[in-house]
């Protein structure tokens, strides 16, 4: 209970120093230099506040899915060829020479 308590109380005084530093109009470095603050303590909880400020935790977004196969061509069991949506045909005459 009490570690709970001395995180609200940190959370609460780092929103504090983010609010004061937002409405100096310094930068986030010059801030930290004139209030003795370890710049990336600072950073920390910047980012940290920032994913319960809306009361939700950001999360990474997944890549993107490879696109579906437009056209698949089988030859026995040995051999697959997949054409997807952006498949570009180029012609090279004489390239099996």
């Amino acid at each position: 209970m009490a570690t709970e308590h001395r995180n609200k109380e940190a959370r609460d005084i780092w929103a504090e120093r983010l609010a004061e530093w937002r409405s100096s109009g310094l930068s986030q470095a010059e801030y930290c230099r004139r209030h003795n603050f370890k710049q990336h303590g600072f950073t920390y909880w910047k980012k940290r506040l920032a994913e319960t400020e809306h009361g939700f935790v950001a999360l990474p977004v997944a890549p993107e899915q490879p696109p579906v196969p437009l056209f698949e061509l089988r030859i026995e069991d040995n051999f697959r060829i997949h054409l997807k949506l952006n498949f570009d045909v180029t012609f090279h005459p004489g390239a099996n020479e």
